[in-house]
């Protein structure tokens, strides 16, 4: 006689079939997590190398705010720290001579290409558009 209730062979074979389904289920969703959290990892050491390096480059420009401060309290200050104090920087050679005439100091600017002692601070990274 076969038995074809609760205890059967075959309901029980169904339920350890239902069983093995859901977590087949549940180990596909914590393998997809476990992916997404390598992901967010692998993203985190990303910007700590950003974050290195924008710090190196505040470092660079609040020193460089350190020196320029300094010239201008000094009473006699750069045209460059002068500019730097009013928010802007000459662009030119001719917009040089008008700040530092406004100043009242009589030096000349130095030839293009000759380094004024200014720190070189490299440019903010820009996004390239991409090419068609």
């Amino acid at each position: 006689m076969a038995r074809h209730g609760k205890d059967s062979p075959e309901a029980r074979l169904a339920e350890l079939e239902r069983e093995n389904e859901e977590f087949e289920r549940h180990l596909v969703g914590l393998v997809r997590e476990v992916g997404e959290l390598k992901l967010y990892v692998e993203r985190v050491a990303t910007l700590e190398a950003v974050v290195l390096e924008r710090d190196s480059r505040i470092t660079i420009l609040e020193n460089e705010v350190t020196r320029l401060q300094a010239a201008l309290n000094s009473g006699r200050p750069t045209a460059l720290a002068a500019a730097a104090a009013a928010g802007r920087l000459p662009k030119g050679r001719a917009a040089g001579r008008r700040l530092l005439r406004a100043l009242g100091e009589r030096s000349e600017l130095p030839a293009a290409g000759v380094t004024t002692g200014v720190a070189s601070v490299p440019p903010a990274p820009t996004q390239r558009k991409p090419s068609s």
